[in-house]
């Protein structure tokens, strides 16, 4: 029979094991995990489903959703542990590191750091405040796109979309698509690194809330809301950074018909950024639902436990 190679530690999902003959068991607390089984994710798990593997070398790894791990003797590996598998206090950037990101790990800003010690599960909140300076960056460039549109004195806002009419009386159109192709491409950056840290703000909140369910103290109760209020402030802040991106690809592409010049390549940049980031964004508005959800049944929970203990 196969080693054991880790034990479930938590599960709030369905999850399986897939063993050697393709079978497949269904996972629980306590259950062991042996050498060679991958564990799978059902596919109707939500972005919040989590379950923790902890291994006999004593890492955990945390799987989310419908994620897949094979489990082998290169989980216990010490190089493949710090670089691939979920730990508790890297699990949060390591599952940034194995998403979707946009720019290059050199490029990713450092997550606030977050301290479990053992025998206290107990997390600290990431806060929003890279988030938040992306939104000046993003305010930054709707001042610049609507300066360009006012040059051409067809727009005063950037809700208005300049039209092709418009443009041709435009003075020096090849100077305005420049300079908008400059705005977008910074925009880019902006959208995507905004992105990034929304992404990095979501996993935070689900690993919150997991250590509250874990260990429903009130601290990591009150945490756990926290964390699901960041997640739907730097949703909104996604989300104005989409909306600000798509009227600045419609402003540079009917500035480039007027012009005549081909700027597919950026608007096809632009365009899969933009996508992108709305994806996030709409993730983490669910992921900020059922974490505010689940910490407001624990505090209500809480209450009742402390209600009935007063009463004794």
């Amino acid at each position: 029979m196969a080693a054991v190679i880790g034990k479930i530690a938590s599960n709030d999902g369905v999850f399986y094991a897939k063993m050697a003959d393709g079978s497949l068991r269904q996972l629980v607390r306590g259950d062991e995990v042996y050498e060679g089984e991958i564990v799978i994710g059902d596919k109707n798990n939500g972005a919040i489903n989590s379950i923790i593997i902890a291994m006999l070398n004593g890492e955990d790894v945390v799987l989310l959703g419908s994620e897949t791990q094979l489990f082998d003797t290169s989980l216990s590996n010490e190089a493949f542990s710090k670089e691939e598998t979920v730990t508790t206090d890297e699990s949060i950037q390591t599952l940034i590191d194995q998403g979707t990101l946009f720019v290059s790990k050199d490029e990713m800003q450092h997550l606030d750091e977050i301290n479990t010690t053992a025998g206290d599960e107990t997390t600290k909140v990431v806060s929003t405040e890279y988030v938040r300076a992306n939104f000046a960056q993003i305010e930054d460039a709707v001042v610049e796109i609507n300066a360009e549109l006012k040059q051409l004195d067809t727009v005063s806002s950037i809700e208005s979309v300049v039209t092709k009419d418009e443009l041709r009386f435009a003075v020096e159109p090849d100077a305005v698509v420049a300079r908008l192709t400059l705005v977008v491409n910074d925009l880019i950056l902006v959208a995507n690194d905004t992105a990034q840290s929304t992404q990095e703000v979501a996993t935070a909140a689900i690993y919150a809330t997991q250590i509250a369910l874990d260990n429903p103290t009130d601290v990591n109760i009150a945490n756990a809301a926290q964390a699901a209020s960041n997640a739907v402030d730097a949703a909104t802040i996604a989300k104005e950074a989409a909306q600000t991106l798509t009227v600045a690809i419609e402003a540079l592409r009917t500035a480039a018909a007027v012009a005549g010049e081909n700027v597919s390549p950026t608007l096809l940049a632009a365009t899969t950024s933009q996508e992108n980031i709305t994806a996030i964004l709409l993730n983490t508005q669910t992921v900020a639902e059922s974490t505010a959800t689940i910490a407001a049944d624990l505090t209500a929970a809480e209450e009742i436990s402390d209600a009935a203990v007063s009463d004794l």
